[in-house]
């Protein structure tokens, strides 16, 4: 639905969002579909309604259900090089790997949030939400791993894309003895 034109919106939850209002909530388990019509300009209901009825008309071919193995366990630390249309910024990634699945947090320049993916054989998509009251800024991240890093094309909706290079942090080896102080406080 968004991906031609007009492009017409769907969102999850109670809120038609997109172009000129023309949005359909539905989640993955919903049953139906509502339109939220407060700026549809005359004409655009049956737009909305001939793309909703070919989408929902075509046959599918049922999704595979096999996942490619991870080539490699992400846990970690991972330094980002972002660099926007217009500027570059230095993020970092702090990630957990069970199996397929990744979650974590994005610390960027100005705020870290939960970061959540997955990993397919090689390649990575994750994808953070920053919040602020008026405004919401997504990253998807979707790049190859080769090696300890990892690079692609980052999607911020209307922010436009940036490319980003993610690099493994290794951590010190800690090899040196922790001594535990015991008894009380030694005084000058």
């Amino acid at each position: 639905m968004a991906t031609t034109k007009p492009r017409i919106a769907l969102t999850g939850g109670g809120g038609g969002g997109g172009r000129g209002g023309r949005g359909a909530p539905a989640d993955s388990s919903s049953t139906s579909i509502s339109i939220t019509p407060w700026q549809m300009q005359p004409g655009e209901d049956k737009i909305v309604a001939d793309r909703l009825h070919t989408v929902l008309s075509q046959k599918r071919s049922p999704k595979s259900s096999t996942v490619s193995p991870p080539a490699a366990n992400l846990s970690g630390r991972w330094d980002v090089n972002i660099e926007f249309f217009s500027s570059k910024s230095q993020h970092t990634l702090f990630l957990m790997q069970d199996g397929n699945r990744i979650s974590g947090s994005h610390k960027g320049d100005f705020a870290v949030r939960d970061i959540f993916g997955t990993i397919e054989g090689d390649q990575v998509k994750l994808r953070s939400q920053l919040s602020a009251p008026g405004d919401s800024l997504g990253f998807i991240f979707a790049g190859s791993l080769s090696g300890d890093t990892i690079s692609g094309a980052i999607y911020m909706g209307e922010y436009l894309n940036a490319r980003f290079a993610a690099k493994r942090n290794p951590y010190p080896a800690g090899s040196a003895a922790i001594r535990v102080p015991t008894g009380p406080p030694l005084a000058n």
